[in-house]
């Protein structure tokens, strides 16, 4: 899937727009839109989502400049629907949560999906020139899903994770505490809770 991404973000910028995001279908691309409260200003990124919802993504395929883009993608989110499923049962076994009670909301292709995949390119900031101070590729917070399968090129870095700050006012004596996430060995994923 990465090389997938790699095609997708290297297309000519009309082409990606043509899938420009919608916030009510969550799904399509945008660059430099997305806004976290953290910051106030737009991450460094571009990224385009896909919604595994009946009829979400029927205009957003970018069907004559990737041909292969739609059924690599489905194929790539039946495999990550496996897993999230898998560890969703495991959640609510632990929680002593119904059988299903999760996993049944977690559906592909049915009319009130909510499951969600983010392709994500974090363009080099030295093309950016300096970087504002309060400017990031992707400012804290917190993910909008129930589970995040997160996937890292190996050998690429850069992940960060910190635990939930107790106030939205992040300063240098009260700080996140940071903490680097090394990429996985290859085949492997992250997973973050929420």
């Amino acid at each position: 899937m990465f090389d997938v991404n790699r095609e997708f973000m290297v297309l000519d910028q009309t082409i990606k727009e043509m899938s420009k995001f919608q916030r009510s279908a969550i799904c399509g691309y945008e660059k430099m839109k997305q806004v976290h409260p953290s910051s106030g200003i737009p991450d460094i990124k571009e990224n385009s989502l896909m919604a595994a919802r009946k009829g979400a993504m029927d205009d957003f395929w970018p069907r004559e400049a990737m041909p292969d883009f739609e059924p690599k993608s489905k194929r790539f989110m039946e495999q990550c629907h496996k897993v999230g499923t898998r560890i969703l049962s495991l959640l609510e076994s632990k929680l002593d949560i119904s059988k299903g009670q999760i996993t049944d909301c977690n559906t592909l292709w049915g009319d009130k999906g909510k499951y969600v995949v983010r392709l994500l390119h974090y363009p080099p900031t030295r093309s950016f020139g300096e970087v504002p101070v309060n400017q990031w590729r992707a400012a804290p917070h917190t993910d909008f899903a129930l589970l995040t399968l997160l996937f890292q090129i190996p050998g690429e870095d850069g992940l960060q994770c910190a635990q939930r700050h107790h106030s939205k006012d992040v300063t240098a004596s009260d700080p996140l505490g940071w903490q680097p996430v090394p990429p996985p060995p290859p085949n492997r994923g992250l997973i973050k809770e929420k």
